[in-house]
């Protein structure tokens, strides 16, 4: 056996983790919290190792390693991908000059390893990948230091790190409560569990030890439903606080790491020495007490939720001829959804100003505006007529116009006459001018609006063909599927935009697009993730979108206008589970929102028509509903119907998406 890791010894691991990888992908993906079949953390990782066994070479181990950790970088998939490139990192930063590493040197770089990946992750959770590369570090230092290391060498420290991480990955159901809910193990873990191995195997030729991912002997208890961890969201927060920073990048940096211990919905955008900074909190002093830490914050702002929220509901509202009156849940509708188990009201729901008989406006309420107030932030104040509108007739004007003297006038009637022509050809003369000075007023603010777009792009990760083409019609370039580090920044390049958001879509790839904005950044793009997890998030971010304004501030009306979506999925369960909503078997219908399933049923309609009563009693005045793939024909007739005769003021926009796994997405703003 080998008594240290050379550079070759590296390549052969990572060509036998990948191996391993595959081999294990289908038992990794089927460990998904949700009875839902669409679980690819064991695809992510096999495609995000297959990146890094193409871009593993050099003479020195470090070098090797450095590379394998930029190939996995750019090729990661997913969360686990990016995790897993970290790791390797790690690894690459300990051996760092090394040409071949002995007992110790090993153990310290996984050490090393396993707390890159907690400090990448600005919310670490225990009972993850993380867990289990905390506990094989340490199962490695501790082989190192003994008897041992000295008697096995490296292949000492690779077994011991295998054994610590498997005995750790069975206990993650013990720490993470949707794991212990489903009856399965973090499938990351599992998967680091297997390249371990596959590392024990290339010292040693060891076969590992037989069986899969082991999981908890007896099914676990329920837990009461308020003490079941889930999501957070906005709900869990009082306060927005936003500021604008003057601060260099590595104390903003080490702001990203306060803020969000402190709260969520944190969003840094901006250039060094400029920065804007939103974030949700309970502890206001606390959040500005960190910008005054890491710069110079000013023109704070701080907005509390409940406040806001009722001063858009006791706001008196602007009427028109077809005025709209505030919605309110019918007797039925209420008694029905009874309280929204696991259903929130995002905070800051806006309420809207509607026209025309309740056909929205189309321009969303901004982050910051007054209660009320429809307008984005930027526009113009007040009205402007077109040009060629008629004018306000000016006072004092004589005559009316059109209005001829009598035979037999006066001399002063003459002339009030010639004054009143006068005058006619002044108001005629003045509107032409000013009708030309909207005219090239319009151009100019048109080459600006087109400027505006061909420097800025959007990039936008969906499934389904529908969804697609619906994205790209809005102006976005759209990846489908769960694309890599490397192709969301082709994407983000391929814009030819200076200025480029990106909207992942889904929770898993989050980690991946931050990766490749950040990429981007570095190649000297402007490039901002907005945080969506479902499509229809992103079409309501996509609405907001206003080319000509800051980027900073675009990014942040997007985010806002994505949190106050509240999304939902309903699909099909492909096993029994324990859920939040009771226990499930293959063929229910599930409807997950924000994250846990909150209604169990057999009929997809039936299932879907309480999803909609349940959101709606938290407030909404625009349901989005995405069809599926394998949505049944005249679901979206059904659905709409049932909203117009529960929730007569309550608009519906209705979308052919063709996603997969899910026959319907349902936003509700």
């Amino acid at each position: 056996m080998p008594d240290s890791v050379d550079a070759a010894t590296v390549r052969r691991w990572c060509a036998a983790g990948l191996d391993a990888l595959r081999r294990h992908r289908a038992e990794i993906d089927a460990l998904n919290v949700y009875p839902v079949p669409d679980g690819d953390t064991g695809t992510n990782l096999a495609l995000t190792m297959a990146a890094a066994v193409e871009a593993a070479d050099g003479a020195a181990v470090g070098d090797v390693l450095r590379g394998a950790a930029r190939g996995a970088l750019l090729g990661a998939r997913g969360n686990s991908g990016i995790i897993l490139a970290q790791l390797f990192k790690g690894l690459a930063d300990a051996l760092d000059g090394v040409a071949a590493a002995d007992a110790a040197q090993l153990a310290r770089a996984l050490d090393e390893a396993a707390r890159g990946a907690y400090r990448a992750v600005a919310a670490p959770v225990e009972g993850t990948v993380l867990t289990v590369g905390a506990a094989a570090a340490r199962a490695a230092l501790a082989a190192a230091d003994g008897a041992g290391a000295r008697s096995g060498g490296v292949a000492a420290v690779a077994r011991a790190a295998a054994e610590g991480a498997r005995v750790a990955l069975a206990r993650t159901p013990e720490q993470l409560p949707a794991l212990a809910r489903a009856g399965v193990v973090d499938a990351g873990g599992r998967g680091l569990v297997v390249l371990l191995d596959a590392l024990v195997q290339t010292l040693t030729g060891e076969a590992p030890p037989p069986g899969g991912a082991p999981g908890p002997a007896t099914p676990p208890a329920p837990r009461p439903g308020g003490t079941m961890e889930r999501e957070a969201g906005s709900g869990e927060y009082a306060y927005e606080v936003q500021y604008l920073l003057q601060a260099g990048a590595a104390a903003v940096e080490a702001l990203r790491g306060v803020l969000a211990g402190l709260g969520d919905s944190l969003v840094v955008v901006g250039d060094d020495p400029t920065w804007h900074v939103h974030v949700h909190v309970n502890d206001v002093g606390a959040a500005i007490e960190a910008g005054v830490e890491a710069g110079r914050p000013s023109r704070i702002s701080v907005t509390r939720f409940a406040d806001q929220i009722t001063a858009r509901a006791e706001a008196p509202r602007p009427r028109t001829a077809a005025a709209v009156p505030s919605q309110s849940a019918p007797p039925d509708a209420r008694a029905e959804a009874g309280a929204p188990a696991g259903v929130r009201a995002d905070a800051g729901s806006p309420v809207g100003v509607r026209a025309d008989g309740g056909s929205p406006v189309g321009v969303r309420a901004e982050a910051g505006e007054t209660a009320g107030v429809g307008a984005e932030a930027g526009a113009r104040a007040g009205v402007r007529a077109e040009a060629g509108a008629p004018q306000s007739v000016p006072a004092g004007a004589g005559a009316p116009v059109g209005v001829r003297a009598e035979a037999g006038e006066t001399g002063a009637g003459h002339r009030e006459r010639a004054d009143a022509g006068r005058e006619e050809r002044a108001d005629a003369g003045r509107e032409e001018r000013e009708a030309e000075h909207w005219e090239r007023a319009d151009a100019e603010h048109g080459e600006r609006a087109e400027a505006g777009r061909r420097d800025s792009g959007v990039v936008v990760v969906c499934s389904g063909p529908g969804l697609a083409r619906l994205l790209e019609a809005e102006g976005a370039t759209v990846l489908t599927g769960s694309p890599s580090t490397g192709e969301i920044l082709d994407a983000i390049r391929g814009t030819g935009a200076g200025r480029v958001v990106v909207l992942p879509n889904d929770p898993n790839v989050l980690a991946v697009a931050a990766a490749a904005a950040a990429e981007a950044r570095a190649a000297g793009v402007r490039a901002g993730v907005v945080p969506t997890r479902s499509p229809v998030q992103a079409l309501a971010a996509m609405a907001v979108r206003d080319a000509e304004r800051r980027f900073e501030d675009d990014v942040i009306a997007m985010a806002e206008a994505a949190a106050r979506c509240r999304a939902a999925e309903v699909t099909i369960a492909g096993r029994e589970a324990l859920t939040v909503a009771g226990r499930c078997q293959p063929g229910d219908i599930l409807a997950i929102v924000d994250g846990e399933v909150n209604l169990i049923g057999q009929d997809l309609s039936q299932t879907a028509c309480l999803l909609l009563d349940r959101m709606l009693a938290g407030g909404g005045e625009l349901v989005t509903l995405v069809s599926g793939r394998d949505a049944p024909e005249g679901l979206a007739a059904a659905l709409t119907a049932h909203v117009e005769g529960s929730w007569p003021f309550v608009e519906v926009q209705c979308y052919e998406g063709g996603q997969p796994h899910y026959p319907l997405l349902v936003g509700v703003e």
